[in-house]
């Protein structure tokens, strides 16, 4: 079963009732709910769920809905608490501080769920670490020092996915996966690093969000890596994440990436060729993907 399947139960059996059809019974097991409702959904419908902003399935009685949200330090848009960016919870050198923060943004985030106004996948934390002050994002991120970046990841995916054996609190999206530290023509970049300093310097806060702490989901970069576009790196979203992490989340591309290896990396020469790699290569969706990428 791959990750998309996953990721199509997780949104849709919020509507889940009692009855005869399996995938919207909630007392049976996620596995045997997952195949009923891909075996009703066509081709077409699979893939219409992967962008974002999903478009309605009438016949299924599922409503169209936009799955993310941002909730770097509080919940974006929802006149919910703002709480200081991350590079001053960081500054604080204090986890635990870190857990009570993400707590309570969680709490707010479960409760607009709950109301009906908004779904609790969020697209945070931020582990890109801050290596050089003319990035321009350095205030998403917790330090510089890949220790600090990992233990206040840590305890920000604890506060907001919580410990019910169950269901998950909020849903937590690890980004920018990796080493997206230039923000001018980042769509368009290769960051050129070696794989001792990939593992030494970049990768040991995703790799305790996922491998310890079982975040829900991860972003895969919107830059190339040594010549290959992060959502179409097999060695990346695969070998690593998830043969040698043992992932199992969602990836999903950021804003465009996975279309953007046509349009903006030229690395490959369709659309239809940039979809087919990106989902061989290990990436479930793509965050607000066009129309005119879809592979149909």
């Amino acid at each position: 079963m791959n990750q998309l399947s996953k990721i199509i139960v997780a949104l849709f059996l919020f509507s889940a009732g009692s009855n005869a059809q399996t995938w919207k019974n909630p007392n049976a097991p996620t596995e045997d709910r997952v195949k009923d409702l891909l075996s009703k959904m066509t081709l077409e419908e699979k893939i219409s769920q992967c962008s974002s902003d999903i478009p309605a399935i009438e016949r299924l009685g599922i409503p169209a809905y936009i799955w993310y949200g941002e909730a770097l330090h509080g919940v974006i848009a929802w006149n919910c608490t703002s709480f200081p960016q991350n590079i001053a919870m960081g500054a604080t050198w204090n986890p635990n501080l870190m857990f009570d923060v993400a707590t309570a943004i969680s709490n707010e985030a479960r409760a607009l769920k709950n109301a009906g106004q908004k779904e609790v996948m969020m697209f945070s934390p931020t582990v890109n670490l801050g290596r050089d002050p003319r990035w321009g994002r350095n205030e998403e991120c917790y330090s510089e020092d890949p220790f600090l970046m990992s233990e206040m990841a840590r305890m920000y995916i604890r506060g907001m996915q919580g410990n019910d054996k169950k269901y998950l609190k909020t849903v937590t999206t690890v980004k920018h996966f990796i080493a997206n530290n230039v923000e001018k023509n980042r769509e368009r970049i290769q960051s050129n690093i070696s794989e001792k300093d990939l593992r030494e310097f970049y990768m040991p806060a995703y790799r305790t969000c996922i491998a310890d702490e079982e975040a829900g989901g991860i972003m895969s970069a919107l830059n190339g890596l040594n010549g290959v576009p992060s959502s179409g790196s097999k060695w990346l979203l695969t070998d690593v994440l998830r043969n040698e992490w043992g992932f199992k989340g969602y990836v999903v591309a950021d804003w465009n990436a996975a279309s953007g290896m046509f349009n903006n990396q030229k690395y490959v020469k369709s659309f239809p060729e940039a979809s087919a790699l990106s989902i061989k290569s290990g990436t479930d969706q793509e965050c607000f993907r066009p129309k005119a990428s879809l592979m149909v």
